[in-house]
C-alpha cells in the first residue's frame, strides 16, 4: 500500500550522515549542554529557589539550542563541528514541532536501551540514512553543503518490527542508482 502525500526531495547516498558522524554532533552537544547547566548552577546561590530558576533556565536554553538552533543556518555547535544540517522530507527546514518531537524521541531512548539501540542503528540498514525519530519526523541529517540529487512522491512504506507495523514516510526515488 503505497499513498502518495507530495513530492519531497532525495540527496546522494554520501550526503546523508552517517553513524559516526551523528554520534560525534550528539556527544559535543551533550557536552555544551551540561556544561551550561554546571555553569547555570555554579552562578547563583545554593538555595532552592536559585537551584530551580537555574534549572529552568537550563530548560528553557537547552531548548532554543537542541530545536530553534539544529533546525535553522544557525545549527548546533556538534552539528558545525560534523558538518551537518537537518532538513525535512521536503528539503526546507523542519517545523519546531517536528525537531522537539526528534529530540523527545532521542531523550526516551535514554530511558530505554531498547528503544535508544534500535533508533540509532536504525541508521546502519537504511538507505537515507535516517534513525527511526527520522523517520517518524520526516527529516534527514545531511552533510552541510548537500544539494537534493531530485525529486520523488512520498509514500508510505510498511516496516514490521519487533510486533510492530509501522507506516513510515520514504521518497521514492525516480533513479536507484542515487
Amino acid at each position: 500500500m503505497n499513498l502518495s502525500r507530495g513530492e519531497g526531495v532525495y540527496y546522494r547516498r554520501q550526503d546523508y550522515a552517517g553513524l559516526w558522524r551523528r554520534l560525534l554532533a550528539a556527544i559535543v552537544d551533550a557536552i555544551v549542554v551540561v556544561v551550561a547547566l554546571i555553569a547555570l548552577l555554579l552562578s547563583g546561590t545554593a538555595s532552592a529557589a536559585s537551584v530551580l530558576l537555574a534549572f529552568i533556565t537550563w530548560l528553557a536554553l537547552s531548548l532554543l539550542y537542541l530545536v530553534v538552533c539544529k533546525r535553522t543556518r544557525v545549527r548546533t555547535l556538534g552539528y558545525r563541528l560534523a558538518g551537518m544540517r537537518l532538513v525535512d522530507i521536503r528539503g526546507g527546514a523542519p517545523h519546531s514541532l517536528r525537531v522537539t518531537f526528534r529530540l523527545l524521541f532521542a531523550l526516551m531512548g535514554g530511558y530505554s536501551s531498547t528503544l535508544g539501540l534500535i533508533d540509532f542503528f536504525w541508521i546502519t540498514g537504511d538507505d537515507d540514512r535516517q534513525t527511526l525519530r527520522d523517520k517518524l519526523a520526516q527529516t534527514y541529517v545531511i552533510r552541510a553543503g548537500a544539494q537534493p540529487a531530485g525529486r520523488g512522491p512520498i509514500v508510505y512504506e510498511v516496516y514490521h518490527m519487533l510486533a510492530w507495523t509501522l507506516y513510515l514516510p520514504e521518497v521514492r526515488r525516480t533513479s536507484r542508482r542515487v
